[in-house]
């Protein structure tokens, strides 16, 4: 249904009903098929851990007001891509430490304001009712 270079980034949202490796594995074989570039992610790290090498891998990060965690790059059970982790988390110590390995994302972004602030902490940034326009002057310097 995508235009054959559009690039997908798919959030797998698990649930308690979903089987997080079956749904993985369905998820990343309709990506398989897709011509552009394509990333995974999502808060679950077993189905983190099921996305296949030949696509994009990324751990989602609970904000750490509801975890209580300080060491916020903890979270993956396998090598990522990258980390994404919400815009309140962007600046942790232990983000920016593994920012030096590991591209850092923050979610989500949804006014000039927050993009601007969180460009120098942050690799890229997921959007949302953002003007493209705007987040790509931002994030690639354009």
């Amino acid at each position: 249904a995508w235009p054959a270079e559009t690039p997908l980034l798919c959030e797998l949202k698990i649930d308690g009903d979903t089987d997080p490796l079956i749904f993985t594995g369905r998820v990343a074989a309709l990506l398989d098929q897709h011509a552009g570039p394509a990333a995974m992610m999502s808060f679950s790290r077993t189905a983190v851990a099921a996305i296949p090498d030949t696509i994009i891998r990324g751990q989602l990060i609970s904000p750490s007001s509801l975890s209580r965690a300080e060491d916020l790059a903890s979270t993956p059970l396998v090598d990522v891509d990258y980390l994404a982790c919400h815009v309140s988390d962007a600046e942790n110590a232990s983000l920016q430490a593994a920012r030096l390995t590991c591209p850092l994302v923050t979610w989500t972004v949804t006014d000039l304001d927050t993009c601007a602030a969180l460009a120098p902490h942050t690799d890229s940034q997921i959007f949302e009712a953002f003007d493209p326009t705007l987040a790509k002057r931002h994030i690639v310097n354009t």
